[in-house]
């Protein structure tokens, strides 16, 4: 029994293979070697059981492309890009090199040839030894800010750090005022021996915080804050949560910042806002029901939709809606072909106060009463199985639906070899194969055919 499944798996193997071609892998037929079958393949498929790593290295003369190359040919029947740790010789060093603009590379060589066979750029941190320490380097136009190097004094690698590795275990605080906004400034945690030259981190600002003098409304910004004094003993400010202000009753008010537009706030009843002023959807400040309804304004010749106060309510209130609020739809619809033939578009007319004017929608709004399911071809291979008007044909409406509608009780699968680079495998109807109905189908029921032949 093993014996004969077996010889069914060399059987079926032998009907394709793959050759490698142009950098692409391909499973063609073994008679007419691509005729009859092809298609593009993983790189691997076509990889020989002798292969080996070659390094090709590249004009600087310190970096490359690492290859996996059929033994046989060296890379004319196998050929695939890899990592170029897997070119990296076993016997190597590393060197660190200053480039003319002052940064630094560490590079990999082979020892046996002294870097002439492969060198290739590394990890920088494989040229740091154990002799390295850390280091903080102020910014040159800003020592507030800096960065945490690994410095290496043997192999003179300086390599980029996470900052955590510079920082102190003795640390104090210090509050930067911002230049124009005194009160919003910066908390900094410092090197608490050697200053900011040591290390300086932006950090939380209540870390800055000695001790709180109570929350402020700020009326402008509609913000709570929560004044503070530094451990430097200067004045800041923290923003705190809204809450924290609302000691009062609110109420909701809309306030118009333009003919056609505004916003809604909920603030503090007693002093109109001073004390605690909230930002709220416009539709929060909305009349109650019955007090309000869409209207269409005229706003430079544009018909637009609101949402308004009826005449008479007293409110401030205007919000600007989607214009579907204040149409008034008709069962009206137009089918229009598309230029390529490929289906087409339905509108629906509209009436926007005292217009009338036309908009997209859903094709399906446009189906009419009697339909009938064709395949249509606009060129060899290139079909569709279409819904279609009974009485005026595309014309009257055209619609695209899925090839399963239209898919006869016979098919069989054919491999095409005109279409596109390589050929393409497609499920055809018996009778006319493939005028009548076609679609693509993957690689698979192709190669069992070659089997069946």
């Amino acid at each position: 029994m093993i014996t004969y499944l077996a010889f069914i798996l060399s059987l079926a193997q032998a009907q394709t293979t793959f050759i490698f071609h142009e950098g692409q892998c391909f499973e063609v037929d073994t008679e007419t070697y691509g005729q009859k079958l092809a298609a593009k393949v993983l790189t691997s498929k076509c990889r020989p059981d002798k292969v080996v790593k070659k390094w090709n290295p590249d004009q600087t003369g310190i970096d490359g492309t690492c290859y996996e190359i059929d033994e046989e040919t060296q890379g004319q029947k196998y050929l695939k890009k890899v990592n170029q740790s897997e070119c990296a010789p076993p016997d190597h060093y590393t060197e660190w090199v200053t480039l003319t603009n002052g940064q630094g590379i560490c590079l990999l060589r082979d020892k046996a040839t002294n870097g002439q066979t492969v060198t290739m750029k590394t990890d920088k941190k494989k040229c740091v030894s154990s002799q390295s320490s850390f280091v903080w380097k102020p910014n040159e136009s800003n020592p507030l800010n800096g960065k945490c190097y690994q410095v290496d004094p043997i192999t003179s690698a300086i390599v980029n750090t996470n900052d955590s590795n510079c920082r102190p275990k003795n640390l104090s605080y210090l509050w930067v005022p911002n230049k124009r906004r005194p009160l919003e400034g910066y908390c900094y945690e410092v090197d608490g021996m050697n200053g900011v030259a040591g290390y300086s981190k932006s950090t939380n600002k209540e870390a800055c915080k000695a001790r709180d003098l109570g929350f402020q409304f700020d009326s402008a910004s509609g913000e709570c804050r929560l004044n503070a004094v530094s451990n430097d003993n200067q004045p800041m400010q923290l923003k705190a949560n809204l809450k924290d202000c609302d000691t009062q009753e609110k109420i909701k008010i809309f306030i118009r910042e333009s003919p056609i537009a505004g916003s809604c706030y909920e603030i503090s009843k007693q002093d109109q806002g001073q004390s605690y002023k909230k930002l709220l959807p416009d539709a929060e400040c909305r009349p109650p029901e019955g007090k309000w309804s869409y209207q269409i304004l005229t706003i430079k010749s544009t018909a637009k939709c609101f949402a308004l106060p009826i005449s008479g309510y007293d409110s401030q209130y205007i919000e600007s809606v989607d214009i579907n609020y204040c149409q008034e739809k008709t069962t009206k619809y137009r089918w229009q072909l598309k230029e390529d033939g490929r289906g087409g578009q339905c509108f629906q007319s509209i009436a926007v106060g005292d217009k009338m004017i036309e908009q997209t929608t859903s094709v399906e709004k446009c189906k009419t009463a009697v339909t009938y399911q064709t395949w249509h071809n606009f060129g060899e291979f290139d079909g569709g199985c279409f819904e279609v008007d009974k009485k005026a044909g595309p014309q009257g409406f055209f619609n695209q639906i899925d090839s399963k509608f239209c898919k006869p009780i016979f098919t069989k699968f054919i491999f095409v070899k005109n279409f596109g680079p390589i050929g393409q495998c497609f499920e055809v109807d018996e009778e006319t194969m493939g005028k009548k109905y076609h679609r693509k189908a993957g690689i698979g029921p192709c190669r069992e055919n070659l089997k069946k032949d």
